[in-house]
């Protein structure tokens, strides 16, 4: 089949899977000598496996590893692989529905000021008494790993979750590492015996950004 008709029946679009086959992380069919490329029941597979992940708000870089292990017909390694990520990643999602919840308080509050006729000004000025969860989640892996799960303000843009996963791709000890400049998460894996959260807090800091305390 086409990209169209590969992207439509995922429920996707072809430039999703155009992006996907340029980051490397879904090797796109040989194209045929009428210059078009042919996309099989493999690609198709591992491009449902990488979306389904994907829907679970795993990191991308993970969603494609883990497809590609499903794929490879590892899909053992995989269900292990999801047992050790999974508490981290609920724990993920509980601090995101506090800060929803926050966050529609908020609007709430506003609506109501404004509703009364009061200035906007100083009603959108910059909170300073932001109760959402700022400490890190740290998690004990089975494999002996440590995962840390920091919150990180300064990104605005995917280029800084490149720079971020770049400088910690530099840092020995570290696994593995995605960030979320939407969010503001930055997940990262260590080995425990080679690195700490205080070395992996300093190399996102000289980066230029600020993990919380």
């Amino acid at each position: 089949m086409r990209i169209g008709e590969l992207a439509k029946t995922l429920g996707t679009t072809p430039e999703a899977v155009r992006f996907y086959e340029r980051q490397g992380l879904l090797p796109g069919p040989a194209r045929q000598s009428s210059g078009y490329r042919n996309y099989g029941p493999a690609e198709a597979d591992r491009l449902r496996l990488l979306l389904g992940l994907r829907q679970l708000d795993l990191p991308l870089d993970e969603a494609a590893r883990l497809a590609t292990l499903c794929s490879d017909g590892y899909c053992a390694a995989v269900s292990d692989d999801l047992r050790r990520s999974l508490p981290a990643q609920r724990a993920k999602v509980r601090r995101r529905i506090v800060e929803l919840r926050h966050l529609e308080a908020r609007l709430a509050d506003l609506e109501r000021n404004l509703a009364a006729g009061a200035q906007p000004r100083p009603l959108i000025s910059l909170r300073t008494d932001d109760s959402r969860p700022r400490q890190a989640i740290k998690t004990r892996r089975s494999d002996g790993m440590k995962q840390l799960d920091l919150r990180v303000t300064g990104m605005d843009c995917s280029a800084c979750e490149q720079r971020i996963s770049s400088t910690l791709s530099q840092l020995d000890g570290v696994v593995r590492s995605s960030a979320d400049h939407v969010s503001g998460d930055v997940t990262v894996v260590i080995d425990p015996a080679r690195a700490s959260e205080a070395a992996v807090r300093a190399a996102i800091e000289k980066a230029g950004y600020e993990v919380a305390s």
